[in-house]
């Protein structure tokens, strides 16, 4: 099923929106930027991390 098929999804976004600290939600190009970085050679250092790839919502809690 598309992204866009689920219902309630353009309001949920904008509700991330208007609340997250950053005003802005997380695209696609942003999740793929990173997952090349870390299948580049640029993260070889990387090791056991957890990258928040959200803009900041995670800081509005539930």
């Amino acid at each position: 099923m598309p992204v866009k098929g689920v219902g309630g999804l353009s309001e949920w976004m904008h509700n991330v929106e208007e609340r997250s600290t950053l005003r802005r939600a997380v695209t696609l190009e942003k999740i793929r930027d990173v997952a090349m970085f870390l299948f580049s050679d640029l993260a070889r250092g990387v090791r056991g991390v957890i990258l928040q790839i959200d803009d900041s919502v995670y800081l509005m809690g539930n």
